[in-house]
């Protein structure tokens, strides 16, 4: 009881202030086996539902962090079915209004990522080609990225990714706001080329931070901001000989790649970031609080989520709450001060895939 109190008193004395005139959101939730459903995120009640036309949602198109959408997400994209189908979501109508298919008899074409251009216009799309032969399937490579225009509906181009930057699974492609160029995260970060599909810069992520630490291999990446990703790392400090941790930003816009170092490693995969950018929720099966203006851990706490459950982390519009959900049945909400559970959420199936917050001017066609 003491320990929990002084946890609590720790955050809300270092925790910044919080933003009472935050935008109305939804989280969108994907239930089994294909319904869409948009939650007012105060109530968690059903504002809203559709169904998908090609059943579950079965791979996380921007690669297990945060489902590929327009950069106003107006639109959404998802892999369905056998992988095999892009659904694509309008989010003001509420419902699937394309699809992408490229599988033939011959040839299955499974979709392993989706990255749209910034006009909406084209999708690169990473695939995994196999052959159906009379005996046997055989798969081409591990991974291509085909150009598909949707005016067209046809691939105007594709590249091989692998031999490029010598990577096998990967978990999506970033595209710059320009549309000029593309980022492959992986051991290191590889800018790629519209153009030529050459790569034309390596940000190096493995030797990244202070020097004389051991090499960096961070987690999965997230989108915190329009353009600017986020990761946990885990490195080795020189003298204490023990694992430690960090968190990478990487800006899209700029190149730019920054870290800063917190302390000793905890088990921790998922970044959610507070509205206002000033406080940090880095978690997995353990939790730390960051204060991102100084760099200083606030709280951490071991044995916070345990399973698989724990695949999608959100900060509240207002700052003032934890949401933790992703698989199974629920969504959990934690006091983003004290981090004590204040309830469980029964969905109405399980997830499909992590929440997704939308600003609700969005779902009811009054955005700007």
């Amino acid at each position: 009881m003491k320990k929990s109190l002084l946890l609590a008193l720790l955050v809300a004395v270092c925790a910044p202030s919080i933003v009472s005139s935050a935008e109305p959101r939804v989280l969108l939730v994907g239930i089994w086996p294909n319904r869409m459903q948009f939650l007012d995120e105060e109530s968690l009640e059903v504002v809203s539902e559709f169904p998908l036309r090609h059943g579950a949602v079965v791979w996380d198109s921007a690669g297990y962090s945060r489902t590929a959408h327009t950069p106003d997400f107006s639109r959404l994209y998802f892999i369905t079915g056998t992988m095999e189908t892009l659904e694509i979501v309008d989010v003001a109508r509420h419902e699937v209004v394309d699809e992408v298919k490229l599988s033939t008899p011959e040839r299955k074409v499974r979709f392993m990522g989706a990255a749209p251009m910034p006009d909406g216009k084209r999708l690169y799309l990473t695939v995994r080609n196999t052959d159906v032969r009379q005996d046997r399937f055989v798969h081409d490579r591990m991974k291509d990225i085909a150009v598909f225009n949707l005016e067209t509906r046809e691939v105007e181009e594709s590249f091989p990714l692998a031999d490029l930057i010598g990577a096998g699974e990967l978990p999506g492609l970033w595209v710059a706001p320009d549309g000029n160029s593309l980022f492959a995260p992986g051991k290191d970060i590889f800018e790629i080329s519209r153009e030529t599909h050459d790569v034309v810069g390596t940000i190096a992520v493995k030797n990244a931070g202070m020097a004389g630490y051991g090499p960096r291999s961070a987690a999965l990446w997230f989108e915190t901001e329009p353009g600017v990703y986020r990761a946990a790392y885990f490195t080795r400090d020189p003298v204490m000989e023990r694992s430690t941790m960090g968190m990478f930003r990487f800006d899209v816009r700029t190149r730019r790649l920054t870290s800063f170092e917190m302390g000793p490693a905890m088990n921790l995969s998922q970044v959610a970031l507070s509205p206002d950018g000033k406080r940090a929720y880095i978690g997995g099966n353990d939790l730390v609080v960051v204060d991102m203006e100084t760099h200083r851990i606030l709280a951490r706490r071991e044995g916070f989520e345990r399973g698989r459950a724990n695949t999608g982390w959100i900060v509240s519009a207002d700052g003032t709450k934890l949401y933790v959900g992703g698989v199974g049945d629920r969504i959990k909400i934690y006091d983003g001060s004290s981090l004590e559970l204040l309830e469980e959420k029964v969905l109405a199936g399980d997830s499909m895939f992590a929440p997704i917050p939308l600003p609700r001017s969005l779902i009811e066609g009054t955005s700007q």
